[in-house]
């Protein structure tokens, strides 16, 4: 049985999912926040973890969290972890799986993961109509994309909607998703 308990927090819509007794959480719906250049989400279809389908090299995944930690374990050869990230359910279990990936390097996978999440976000915004027009959607031109997580400082800043401005960017984490969700709506619209 599927229980949800939604909690508002801030401009964003948290659900919290009970099932067999493990907590979960995913952001079905969220709010762009436009403000000094900069379109600011945390969840949403521009996350990691929203659900859709993707096809990659004939093998379909959940969710572009799943692409990207697949890709990860096959990059090191970990055919064992590849095949159970593939099972999984959730995103958030893919990623638990990626975190396990044996033979890791750090060093190494900085030199490529920007690399392979770009490839699993070309996939996901060509492949789903719906959030290709999202992506390239007018209201972002001209705009960068930031992922305001408060828990993460490479794939996002580091800060949440409401604390984003209270520091100067200089402070911010890397973004990198931010910056190829960037990249990536170019890529669509005009082919660089």
């Amino acid at each position: 049985m599927l229980r949800c308990a939604h909690i508002q927090v801030g401009t964003f819509f948290l659900f919290l999912m009970k099932k067999t007794g493990i907590f979960g959480y995913r952001y079905m719906k969220t709010e762009v926040t436009i403000e000094n250049g900069y379109a600011l989400f945390w969840g949403g279809c521009f996350s990691n973890f929203y659900p859709c389908k993707i096809v990659h090299n004939d093998i379909e995944f959940k969710s572009s969290e799943q692409l990207f930690m697949y890709q990860k374990a096959k990059y090191f050869h970990d055919d064992e972890t590849a095949s159970q990230i593939l099972k999984a359910d959730t995103p958030e279990e893919a990623k638990k799986l990626g975190r396990k990936v044996k033979g890791f390097n750090n060093t190494e996978w900085g030199y490529i993961r920007k690399y392979a999440m770009r490839v699993a976000l070309v996939a996901k915004f060509t492949q789903n109509e719906d959030l290709k027009k999202e992506l390239i959607s007018e209201k972002y031109n001209s705009l960068q994309f930031v992922e305001a997580s408060p828990y993460d400082n490479i794939w996002g800043i580091g800060y949440d909607v409401e604390h984003a401005f209270d520091v100067i960017e200089d402070f911010w984490g890397q973004n990198l998703l931010g910056k190829l969700l960037n990249q990536v709506r170019d890529y669509i619209k005009y082919g660089k």
